[in-house]
Order: C-alpha cells, then sequence, then structure tokens
C-alpha cells in the first residue's frame, strides 16, 4: 500500500511549471563511473522560490546543469524526466535547449566576475543578452533605465566600460537584471548568487531577488548551502544529500520540525543557534564518502540513528509531519523498507 505523502506546495491554484522525475546522473572517473545523481525527483509551481540546500558534494549544482542541458562531457543523464510545461527537455534538441535558456529558462551564476567576458562592454554583453531573449536591439539608454530598476545608477556612458571596473555586488546585480528583466523568463535558476558577496551586499541582493520575483510572478530555483539564507527568500525547500532529495517541506516545517537526521545536523550546525548558547553541531565525515554507495542510504555512515537495514537498503519517500522524506525511521512496523 503506498503511504499518504502531504502536500508539499502551498501555492493555491498555481500550475505545475517543472518536474523533474526519477533523474540519475552518471559521471565518468578514472575509478570507475559514479552515479553523482540518484533518482532524483522534484516540481515547481509557477510563482514559487524553491530552494535547494546541502553540503558542498551534495549534486545541487549538478542538478540545474542536468535541467538546463550544461553538464560536462564527462556527464551523462542515464535515467529518468525532465518536463518544463509540454516539453521533455532530455529528449529535445540542443538548439531547441539553447533557444529555452535564452528565453524561458535563465541562469543567474555563482561568481559574476569569472561568468561576463572580460573583453566586451557591459552594454555589448547585454546587446548578446538581449538577442538571446528574442529582442532586436537593447541602447545603452535603455539598458540604464533596466538597471535602475535593480538599483544601479549607471549611466549609458559609463556601461562602455568593462566588468573588472565594476565591484561583485554592481555585477550580480547585472545579471540578476539579464536574468529576471530581459523578456519574460518561465524559471530563474539561481546557483548561490550571493555565497562570493559579503554580508550587507548579501542581504542587499536577497531583497532584490525577493522584490523582483514578487513583482515579476517568475518561479524561482534557489539554490544555497546556506539554510539561514534559504529561510529568507523561499517558501519550499527540497534538501539534497550526496545526490539524493532526503526531504522536503514548506520552510517554516521544515526549520522548526525537521524530520531528516540529514536536515536535523545542518540546522543543529546553523551559527545562529550557537549565538543562542546552543550546542554548535557538526557532521562527521563527509559528503565524499557516501556518493558511491549505492546500497542502502548514503547518509547511513554519518547518521546517529542508523539501523541495519540503513545499510542495505534504499530508503523510500514516506510521510513524516509536514514533511516527505527519503528515511527508514519513518516506515510502517513490519515494513521492508
Amino acid at each position: 500500500m503506498t503511504d499518504s505523502l502531504p502536500l508539499q506546495n502551498e501555492t493555491l491554484g498555481a500550475s505545475t511549471v517543472l518536474t523533474v522525475d526519477a533523474l540519475s546522473v552518471t559521471y565518468a572517473t578514472p575509478a570507475g563511473p559514479s552515479r553523482v545523481l540518484r533518482d532524483v525527483s522534484l516540481e515547481l509551481r509557477s510563482g514559487e522560490t524553491l530552494g535547494i540546500v546541502g553540503e558542498s558534494g551534495s549534486g545541487k549544482t549538478t542538478l540545474l546543469s542536468s535541467i538546463l542541458g550544461l553538464l560536462p562531457p564527462q556527464a551523462k543523464v542515464t535515467s529518468g524526466d525532465v518536463a518544463f510545461g509540454a516539453r521533455h527537455l532530455l529528449q529535445v534538441s540542443a538548439a531547441e535547449r539553447r533557444r529555452l535558456r535564452g528565453r524561458s529558462l535563465r541562469l543567474i551564476p555563482q561568481r559574476a566576475m569569472t561568468s561576463l567576458n572580460p573583453v566586451k562592454s557591459i552594454h555589448k554583453q547585454f546587446e548578446l543578452f538581449a538577442v538571446a531573449a528574442g529582442r532586436e536591439r537593447l541602447s545603452a539608454q535603455e539598458l540604464s533605465q533596466l538597471l535602475s530598476r535593480v538599483g544601479l545608477s549607471i549611466s549609458a556612458s559609463r556601461l562602455k566600460r568593462y566588468p573588472h571596473e565594476f565591484s561583485g555586488g554592481q555585477l550580480q546585480r547585472m545579471l540578476i537584471a539579464a536574468s529576471v528583466l530581459l523578456g519574460e523568463p518561465s524559471i530563474v535558476f539561481a546557483d548561490e548568487p550571493t555565497s562570493t558577496l559579503d554580508t550587507t551586499v548579501q542581504a542587499q541582493v536577497l531583497d532584490l531577488l525577493r522584490r523582483l520575483q514578487a513583482e515579476t510572478g517568475v518561479a524561482v530555483v534557489f539554490v544555497s548551502h546556506d539554510l539561514g539564507v534559504v529561510a529568507q527568500l523561499c517558501q519550499r525547500v527540497a534538501v539534497m544529500y550526496a545526490g539524493e532529495i532526503v526531504e522536503t517541506a514548506d520552510v517554516d516545517s521544515l526549520y522548526h520540525e525537521p524530520q531528516h537526521p540529514y536536515t536535523q545536523a545542518l540546522l543543529g550546525a546553523l551559527a545562529g543557534r550557537h549565538q543562542r548558547r546552543e550546542a554548535l553541531a557538526s557532521i562527521p565525515g563527509s559528503v565524499g564518502d557516501s556518493i558511491r554507495l549505492d546500497t542502502g542510504c548514503r547518509f547511513a555512515p554519518r547518521c546517529v540513528a542508523a539501523m541495519p537495514v540503513c545499510h542495505e537498503e534504499l530508503p523510500r519517500d514516506r510521510a513524516a509531519g509536514a514533511s516527505v522524506v527519503k528515511c527508514h525511521l519513518y516506515a510502517p512496523r513490519g515494513s521492508d523498507g
């Protein structure tokens, strides 16, 4: 009998714009194939901001690259499906993928300085972004007005300058403008866009993303290793560990009643808890110790609640409070997992 899983999205009346179903990705390595994503499933609804969190190496960026068709040559999707509306992205041509990335699916990369061409002016690069978005031209004056919407007061003449002549915070705002405001994208994928910024600028950029998302209604997938940042921006959170989604819940439930041992450990390591004089926890071992495991729960070697079955059988998605968790702790008595 299939367990009844709780509704994970409270965006009433919103349609599903993205579905990832049992997606697996394998990397070719000198030591042999390594399955870096294992049966990942999630959905995104229109107007929603979904956070994806986990330690470095958990597979967050690989998941985004798989959806957008940006995997490196040594990576291969071995199973699963990614549906954007009626389009199955793993089956469309490379040319169609590029067109969708320019118009409907946008990426805000992690490092603005290395994502922009150092030998082209800001205006020239935005002209290329505009063409990809289906716009014939973008004058320097129009670009200046566009950038004012992300809090940048830059004259048309100054837009002839190059990326190294602007700060990291300014460049990140420019990339947000290119991703959210050029054309009418359906989904914006933000890959740790604030991780290289100082705390003050980070807060400003998060406020900007929140405002633009509310103004445009675009759906956002926000990837981060920082649970505190995700709490400020997202309505729903998917927790990744070693290439799997191990818990999904609305943001309030996840932070106040985490169900999976990994989520509990991540929250126990938040600096804010230490400031409240609670013990600052750490998780022994590393994600790298788990990524090659194909039997049982990948978190089992680091889990304080691990049972023999955790090392032997792959856990299924289970209802636990307001969450859906991949954990044997929530299997019914007498179940085989």
